[in-house]
This record gives structure tokens, C-alpha cells and sequence, in this order.
């Protein structure tokens, strides 16, 4: 049943993730001019349905914007942060950052409860994949109408490049640097309960995409190695 739809002034929320009861999680940026010079500003906040203002802000974050840098912007408007909320409210947050591997945790009342540190070192991207990282923003970039922009990807992998909770309210964290898939996985407490790989390397792997529920475990390849898309069923042994 079509319900119907939200009005976005400006750059189109991303990250959209469901929560509890009619209510979704989203990421919008604007630019501040108050001062002269141009600052993006992020925020990560629970709307609720046909709500025109966010009725939480759980994270907000801010950077100046540097026209010389417009990877950085891109990578920004489309990745930047991986979010996921389970149904009973709870939200976790985590930049995709070179320098450390975080995951900011608020309950259903906006309070920040727990934070998780992955400990893992930035990885340093290969000639191959500093250029499919160029593809994908070229391909972003002209969504914007910014095909004639320059853009110079990041040499480091991001440490944390998802985040998703299962269908008993558990964190799964994806490792950034590596190609072959590996998670570390908390409870909704924050506890480390374990790691999960994927039981064999794939080619592609490293821009497998993940979706879990109660129902289990899917994903697929950004990029997929054989040049035409798969849907993996997967497994937890």
C-alpha cells in the first residue's frame, strides 16, 4: 500500500535504515555560511513518518569544505557513515574513517549507551582498486552533475565500511581492508561475542554488500567479478 512521501530540500538523505514502530533513520548534509566560509554540515536523525523536523538527532559532524577535495564530498554525499537500527529503537553509527574504526550505540531515547573500537590498521588500496575507487566516483559525481570534477580517492581503505544487526539485535562490524569479508560481531550490550568470515576468498569481496534480518543473511558484489550480479544466500557456522 502506498503510504506516501517526505519532501527532501537540498542533497537527497542516504543511509535510510527502518526502526521501530513508523519511524526511519537518515543522513542529510547542508552547508553552513555563517561564518564566510563554507562548512558541511552531517547529521544522522530518527523522522517519523510525513514529519517535516527529526524528532532525534543522535550524531552530528562538520568539516570545511574544500573545493580542491571533491572526493572527499562525493564520498561524503553517498558513503561517509554506516548505519543500522534494529526494531527496538537502538541505533549505531560509524564514520568511515582511515585513522580509527568506531561504532556510536544510542538507545531509543537518543542517549549514547556503548561505543565499539574495532582494532584493526588502515589498509592501503591497491593500484586495481584506487582504480575502480575512481569509477565509483565518477559514476556518483555524475549523478550529481559533476562529470568534469577531479577527483583523487583516498590510497586507505576506510577500517569500518559496514554495519548491520541480525535478527537477535546483534552487531555485525565489516572489516574495511580486507577483500575477503570478515565481521566482528557484539551483542546489543556491546560484548564481543565473535568473528565471522566468509568460509572461502571471492575476487570481489571487497564491495560485497550486506543485508541481515530474522530471515538470515544476503548479499551481493558493488563490483561483482563475473560481470553480472549474484544474490548470495549465507549461512552463520
Amino acid at each position: 500500500e502506498w503510504l506516501g512521501s517526505v519532501q527532501s530540500m537540498g542533497t537527497p538523505p542516504t543511509n535510510l535504515e527502518g526502526t521501530d514502530g513508523s519511524s526511519y533513520i537518515r543522513k542529510d548534509l547542508d552547508i553552513d555560511m555563517s561564518t564566510g566560509e563554507p562548512i558541511v554540515l552531517v547529521s544522522i536523525a530518527r523522522y517519523d513518518f510525513e514529519a517535516d523536523e527529526p524528532s532525534i538527532v543522535y550524531f552530528e559532524d562538520s568539516f570545511p569544505f574544500d573545493p580542491m577535495d571533491m572526493a572527499k564530498m562525493v564520498s561524503i554525499v553517498w558513503f561517509g557513515y554506516d548505519v543500522a537500527a534494529d526494531f527496538e529503537g537502538n541505533v549505531y553509527i560509524a564514520p568511515r574513517s582511515t585513522e580509527e574504526g568506531v561504532v556510536f550505540a544510542y538507545n531509543m531515547s537518543g542517549e549514547e549507551t556503548f561505543r565499539i573500537t574495532l582494532d584493526a590498521e588502515p589498509v592501503e588500496r591497491t593500484e586495481e582498486e584506487l582504480e575502480i575507487e575512481r569509477l565509483v566516483l565518477r559514476t556518483k559525481a555524475a549523478i550529481m552533475d559533476m562529470e568534469q570534477v577531479q577527483l583523487a580517492p583516498d590510497r586507505y581503505k576506510p577500517i569500518i565500511r559496514g554495519l548491520e544487526v541480525d535478527g537477535e539485535g546483534n552487531i555485525w562490524v565489516l572489516h574495511g581492508g580486507l577483500v575477503t569479508p570478515m565481521f566482528d560481531v557484539f551483542d546489543s550490550s556491546g560484548e564481543f561475542l565473535f568473528t565471522a568470515e566468509l568460509e572461502k576468498d571471492v575476487p570481489d569481496g571487497g564491495t560485497w554488500r550486506f543485508f541481515m534480518n530474522h530471515h538470515g543473511i544476503l548479499a551481493y558484489s558493488e563490483d561483482p567479478a563475473d560481470y553480472y550480479q549474484k544474490v548470495y544466500v549465507l549461512t552463520v557456522d
